[in-house]
């Protein structure tokens, strides 16, 4: 997961401050670096943005002034049934990730998102599809331990429509869009269908895009359904 964040950071550092070239045949075209455009627009520029609603800020703060506190509250009492909010996967999965990576031989602490392998591919896509590989086999194995997801926190919205304030009535609203939002985001619908799937070109190598759906629900469901 640091890989990953490390490498989103890095994509927009770069690509904030490329320098976008001008083009005479595209009227409507502006040149310049996006994080100085972005800090100081050209003169003649259009704001596109909208002032806030001061009573919306208003009554969504009123609405959300105890959560932060109430939440402190509950956490403290249940520390035991609460789960690290930056999880992405349960502490023994993770352990047995970790360590099967570095049984195959990769170095967790030094891999990096730039270290390249034979035939001018990244390591860590190498490492990414290994481990697949040993996953795979483990669940077909049957072997301890149990690999398994992290649940998907649930709740907030249960818990802003029982104060039916603001907050709850903003989500009411958007229901259409946040819908279209959510259907989109659906792996293997939408923008993620198996057409858009990258083909690695190396053998044994899976799509990016799974189509087969061999990476999703892994551990909510028998492998072969």
């Amino acid at each position: 997961m640091d890989m990953i964040r490390d490498e989103v950071m890095q994509y927009v550092e770069i690509w904030n401050c490329h320098k976008i070239r001008k083009d005479r045949k595209r009227p409507n075209h502006v040149s310049g670096m996006p994080w100085w455009l972005y800090k100081h627009p050209p003169n003649g520029g259009i704001r596109y943005s909208r002032p806030i609603d001061a009573n919306l800020s208003r009554e969504l703060l009123e609405d959300c002034q105890h959560w932060g506190k109430n939440m402190l509250i509950f956490v403290q009492a249940n520390a035991d049934q609460i789960s690290d909010p930056n999880e992405y996967l349960p502490a023994t999965t993770l352990h047995w990730c970790q360590q099967k990576l570095k049984d195959l031989g990769y170095n967790l602490a030094t891999l990096r998102t730039e270290d390249f392998a034979g035939g001018g591919r990244r390591t860590h896509v190498y490492a990414y599809h290994d481990l697949r590989l040993a996953i795979l086999a483990h669940m077909r194995s049957g072997d301890l331990p149990l690999l398994e997801e992290s649940e998907r926190p649930e709740g907030g919205i249960a818990a802003a429509a029982e104060r039916n304030g603001a907050l709850y009535h903003l989500f009411w609203e958007n229901r259409e869009f946040r819908a279209l939002v959510q259907d989109r985001g659906r792996v293997g619908e939408g923008f993620g269908g198996p057409e858009l799937a990258i083909e690695l070109g190396i053998a044994d190598f899976f799509n990016i895009g799974d189509p087969e759906a061999d990476d999703r629900g892994w551990s909510q469901r028998p492998l072969g359904t």
